[in-house]
């Protein structure tokens, strides 16, 4: 897939391009893949499912405890990372 961001002259045009072409990365609905943009957690985990084909189906109900009923045991330095 070509994106209007992503010239041939780019460093990772390859890259890029096989990445999209294989369905890891899609880009955006603009036509642009925003290559200097930084990946959040969300995406990453999109991506990672796509490359391991997964066959997965959320839960109903999350199993994970929110880390605010935890009971501070970080200190508050999970905040840091927001």
């Amino acid at each position: 897939m070509a994106f209007s961001d992503v010239p041939a002259s780019n460093q990772f045009h390859r890259e890029i391009t096989w990445v999209t072409d294989i369905g890891i990365a899609t880009g955006w609905p603009n036509g642009t893949f925003r290559p200097y943009q930084s990946v959040k957690r969300d995406a990453m985990a999109a991506f990672l499912y796509r490359l391991a084909r997964a066959n997965y189906e959320a839960p109903a109900v999350s199993p994970f405890t929110p880390s605010s009923a935890v009971g501070g045991h970080s200190g508050g330095s999970e905040r840091a990372l927001l």
